[in-house]
């Protein structure tokens, strides 16, 4: 088990990552609902999930930090709030409920990022990423399952 120190030595990382994700509307030259789809594309793309060089901290941390200190979690849960806000700011103009569905994509897309990096088999893996890329879509074009409104 490793230790508070250990635990947090992954944070710096995943306050970089956080940096990337706010500056997201530079990189991805769209705005609004697109930059969201361009954003899920790219997040959701199996390159982008096979990449070992510098996985994803929010969803590389995710099983570990759940088992951690509570300042290691509370740490991963602003980190957490913090990486939707872009979403957030990009469809703010489209939907009144735009934070709620911020944080709902981005828990969709780093649970379909983790559960395609633990999986060996290659074709569950692609078909969990296409499957949270479809519902991200859906998402956007205003099809929030009735449980999430």
């Amino acid at each position: 088990m490793r230790t508070s120190n250990q635990s947090s030595s992954c944070m710096p990382r995943l306050l970089i990552w956080l940096q990337v994700i706010a500056s997201v509307e530079g990189i991805i030259q769209a705005s609004g609902k697109a930059m969201v789809l361009e954003l899920i594309q790219q997040y959701l793309d199996p390159a982008h999930v096979d990449q070992s060089q510098s996985p994803c901290p929010l969803a590389f941390l995710v099983t570990d930090v759940a088992n951690r200190e509570a300042d290691v979690r509370s740490t991963y849960g602003k980190a957490f709030k913090k990486a939707a806000t872009p979403l957030d700011a990009q469809m703010a103009e489209d939907f009144a409920d735009s934070r709620n569905r911020s944080l709902a994509l981005l828990a969709m897309m780093i649970g379909g990022v983790a559960i395609a990096r633990a999986v060996d088999d290659k074709a569950s893996n692609n078909h969990c990423l296409r499957l949270a890329m479809q519902s991200g879509v859906r998402w956007l074009n205003d099809c929030m399952p009735i449980w999430l409104q």
